[in-house]
């Protein structure tokens, strides 16, 4: 869990972008500024309106030819390869500007500083184009070097015996644009691995997140994961309505956005959508059971198309609850199926280790049970859990367990709603499986199970449903989420995601809950139930691959903080010997 907060605190630290109206706009201004400020400094007189207008002309050209040499980099748009532009041009302005100030007092200030300025455009250029976009690719290179160097020349064009003389702040610039191509060499193998440089991780990254294409990186991820089978259970209520389905899988949600597995609840649940109404919760899992790619999800998501039957039964026991320690569970139980959702709510809660679910199961053999289900809630922010927490979780499901073995059974019915029927909207907080109801009523007593595509909730959001909902005759025995991680890494936030109940607010959450419990309501109706499972063999990420990963961005930031306070002190130290020269 460790590895995967590191990765996806790393994840968080991209940037954004303005529009690529304002990129356009922002860029032009600089390099117009530029043009004008060389104009001036020379006294170009009528000559500066077509150095300013020529300057536009070929900046807007190197764009396309910019394009057209990073075609196959989908983070090289246009609108980014503008706001690398006017990053690395307003380097240039300023460092001509600073030259302009001392030149009334050093007569060569102004065209050493414009020389320097040129330099360190080109550097912050390679920079980022060959780090981030190219991840370490030679074409970076040269359409780093391209814009710079074109407008170099238009310039140079208009005043060639001026820069003719300057062989030494020419000497002094290359050096430091050779510096930063040598400061990307060690970065790139700061990593201690060949087969995953630094350089080729940050471009896979960047664009998983920023253009919204994580063949690459899944694609790495996928070459070092491990086969494993994972497990699906489906208990299907079938009523004269609809077929209801609560899905509880192995499979974990994650690493972070656009990544593998990190959307799996939505995607189950729209792949069941034309068979069942689908409830889907988050089983005993961890991050080790993220799925690397798509192609995984794909296999994982057809093994929903052969389950197998186990059971069937049309009596149940009613919801009961345990508590021991820290820990809340509630359990219903069919004929020889049990299904338990776990809580350590108001505490804080992570994900709950396969390993307990196992210690459950086995409890449950013992008493008779031949499946069982075990949900984690997963509805309570907070950090990984104690031994002592873990113990009570295991302690309280074997109570109950307990109590369900021996509990009367009776015929039930059963009530459906989903938010996808209502015009309801909802924030960030709130993934694209968004939230639904199943309505049990057993032995003339109501019970409404709630499940939401998020990730986590807030601390004080659960006990505030469950016991604040005030639903007459309905007993409100968990809410639970999914963990989705569809936004996991992008949200400006401290954790890089936000919590159920921290932007859409809780009593918003509450009233659609009501609204959702009605229409369940209305909806109930005799059914029977049916315990159902299917196997996908699959590639997991294990957490040999989480922690590599997050050792090797630790090393290349490591060294990329390291070699940047050198990089700064060198260009310090240019800055001051240029302006001597």
């Amino acid at each position: 869990m460790n590895a995967t907060s590191n990765l996806q605190r790393r994840y968080k630290l991209l940037f954004r972008l303005p529009s690529t109206r304002a990129s356009a706009t922002i860029s032009s201004l600089v390099a117009a500024l530029l043009a004008f400020l060389v104009s001036i400094k020379l006294s170009l007189g009528f000559e500066s309106i077509y150095l300013v207008a020529f300057s536009v002309l070929v900046l807007l050209v190197s764009f396309l030819l910019e394009r057209a040499l990073l075609a196959v980099f989908p983070l090289a748009t246009v609108r980014r390869l503008m706001a690398i532009s006017y990053v690395a041009n307003g380097c240039w302005l300023g460092l001509s500007m600073l030259g302009l100030v001392l030149s009334f007092w050093l007569p060569n200030a102004f065209t050493s500083f414009l020389i320097l300025g040129f330099f360190v455009s080109v550097a912050f250029r390679i920079l980022i184009i060959v780090a981030a976009v190219c991840g370490g690719a030679f074409t970076g290179v040269i359409a780093a070097v391209l814009q710079p160097l074109l407008l170099f020349l238009l310039i140079a064009s208009y005043t060639p015996p001026i820069f003719y003389s300057n062989s030494a702040s020419f000497l002094i610039g290359f050096l430091f644009a050779a510096s930063v191509g040598a400061y990307l060499f060690f970065v790139d193998r700061a990593t201690g691995n060949s087969s995953m440089r630094s350089l080729k991780i940050l471009r896979a990254f960047l664009e998983a997140w920023a253009a919204d294409k994580p063949d690459l990186l899944e694609r790495i991820i996928e070459e070092r994961s491990e086969e494993t089978q994972i497990k699906t259970y489906l208990l299907s209520f079938n009523n004269s309505h609809v077929n209801i389905a609560i899905v509880v899988s192995d499979v974990h949600p994650g690493p972070f956005a656009n990544v593998g597995s990190s959307n799996i609840p939505y995607e189950m649940q729209k792949w069941l959508s034309d068979r069942y109404a689908p409830l889907i919760l988050h089983s005993f899992s961890s991050h080790d059971l993220n799925l690397p790619s798509k192609r995984n999800v794909n296999l994982l998501l057809k093994s929903l198309d052969k389950f197998e039957t186990l059971s069937s039964s049309n009596v149940c026991t009613e919801f009961l609850t345990t508590s021991y320690g820290k820990a809340t569970v509630n359990g219903i139980a069919f004929n020889k199926t049990a299904l338990l959702t776990i809580t350590l709510a108001p505490e804080g809660m992570e994900d709950f280790p396969p390993q307990v679910g196992n210690r459950i199961k086995d409890a449950a053999s013992e008493l008779g049970f031949q499946e069982l289900i075990v949900v984690d809630a997963h509805n309570s922010q907070g950090e990984s859990n104690s031994d002592d927490e873990l113990n009570d979780i295991v302690e309280a499901s074997r109570r109950l367990l307990q109590k369900l073995s021996v509990s009367p059974k009776y015929p039930f019915k059963v009530g459906f709603s989903h938010s996808s029927e209502f015009d309801f909207k909802f924030k960030q907080d709130v993934g694209a499986g968004g939230i639904g109801v199943l309505l049990l009523e057993v032995g003339g007593k109501k019970f409404l199970l709630v499940s939401v595509d998020a990730n986590n909730a807030v601390k004080g959001l659960r006990d505030k449903v469950v016991n604040g909902l005030g639903l007459d005759d309905v007993n409100v025995v968990e809410i639970c989420t999914s963990d989705t991680h569809f936004a996991s890494g992008k949200a400006r936030t401290p954790l890089g995601y936000s919590p159920l109940g921290e932007l859409t607010e809780i009593k918003e959450i509450m009233d659609v809950i009501r609204t959702l419990a009605k229409k369940a309501n209305e909806r109930l109706a005799e059914a029977t139930v049916a315990t159902k499972v299917t196997h996908a063999q699959v590639k997991v990420m294990g957490s040999n691959i989480l922690n590599e990963f997050s050792k090797i961005f630790d090393k290349a930031f490591k060294a990329t903080k390291n070699g940047g306070k050198i990089l700064l002190i060198e260009l310090l130290a240019i800055v001051i010997i240029v302006s001597l020269i």
